[in-house]
């Protein structure tokens, strides 16, 4: 414990001796050091900003992982024109506007 508080103690001295004009980067530094074991925001900010007419993405992770991730077709766009079938509409699910 005397070796935490020599430390503090040092600390403070440093932060003492700063110029003026360093200590907005030091402080900023030390909250970011001091927030780092933080629990954060759940849930983050971007959490649902993609939105998708399927339902079923992470049962398919595999195969969209196998296929790109959409890059094949991306990259077919980009090669020659193809005929974008829309998906098949599922059985119970209205499909009407």
């Amino acid at each position: 414990m005397a070796d935490m508080s020599a430390a503090r103690d040092e600390l403070r001295r440093l932060i003492e001796q700063l110029p003026e004009e360093q200590v907005p980067a030091v402080l900023a530094e030390v909250q970011r050091l001091a927030g780092a074991g933080q629990a954060r925001e759940w849930p983050p900010p971007w959490f649902g900003a993609v939105t998708s007419v399927r339902t079923d993405t992470s049962a398919r992770v595999d195969e969209l992982l196998a296929d790109g991730f959409g890059r094949a077709d991306r990259d077919r766009l980009r090669h020659r024109a193809i005929t974008v079938v829309p998906p098949t509409p599922r059985r119970g699910v209205n499909t009407r506007p």
